[in-house]
């Protein structure tokens, strides 16, 4: 987007000076804006969304009178993986996913569950796990699936951390990754190249994401007139684990 300046706007300093994002927008006379927040949108930031200053959610559904957004095809990541485990006749899979009330995590345990009964393959209670995104609740989800009767052939986390976790907690029960249990993650983060074995993991177009967002962005403020909200596929990473 030539022709603009970049103003970074911290949400922790928003919180210590008990400010606005739509007063401080005016002052500085912004734009339009480009919004990254988790899926619970705080009072400030919906305030700004509900104006009629242009915006673009990054990876999450905004709603107002001038906005759109650009997300992750979330709906069919659980699909591509249940679909590469079983084309490689891997039948037996658990699932560790993020906290209940996130969009995103509901979305993908409803696609993974819907996918498993679409290929008729078993769903078991006990290796379907909660962790909140991090690599000490992929270590203790994957803990509580290890002490359970049977093991799964494969693990799928919603999260990289939490897939590397699992892992570590595989190897300590003396099994293999991924001749005992394969393990596939999500976001393609950079420790994934450095884990041993190297993670499996579904890749984010960050790229794609960033320039579709400005490209939208610079729309909305130059005809403010309704675009459609874009989706990016993701790319399956095919590694060791």
């Amino acid at each position: 987007m030539s022709g603009y300046d970049i103003l970074l706007f911290s949400n922790e300093q928003f919180k210590q000076d008990d400010g606005s994002y739509l007063a401080r927008c005016k002052h500085f006379g912004v734009d339009g804006c480009l919004i990254i927040s988790s899926d619970d949108i705080e009072a400030i930031i919906e305030e700004l969304i509900k104006s009629e200053i242009p915006c673009i959610g990054i990876d999450i559904k905004i709603s107002g009178p001038n906005t759109s957004y650009v997300t992750t095809d979330n709906k069919m990541l659980s699909v591509y993986v249940v679909q590469y485990l079983y084309n490689n006749s891997i039948k037996d899979i658990a699932y560790i996913g993020g906290e209940q009330e996130s969009y995103v995590a509901k979305n993908r345990k409803k696609r993974f569950i819907n996918i498993m009964e679409c290929l008729s393959l078993p769903i078991v209670n006990d290796w379907i796990e909660t962790g909140d995104f991090f690599a000490e609740s992929g270590y203790l989800a994957m803990k509580r699936i290890l002490i359970k009767k049977s093991y799964p052939k494969a693990v799928y986390a919603i999260s990289d951390l939490m897939a590397l976790g699992a892992i570590e907690a595989i190897q300590e029960h003396g099994l293999r990754v991924p001749e005992d249990i394969g393990v596939i993650g999500c976001d393609d983060i950079e420790a994934c190249q450095f884990s041993k074995p190297k993670l499996t993991t579904i890749k984010q177009d960050k790229e794609t994401i960033g320039k579709l967002s400005a490209q939208m962005l610079q729309y909305l403020i130059q005809h403010k007139q309704d675009i459609e909200p874009k989706l990016v596929e993701r790319q399956l990473v095919i590694c060791d684990s």
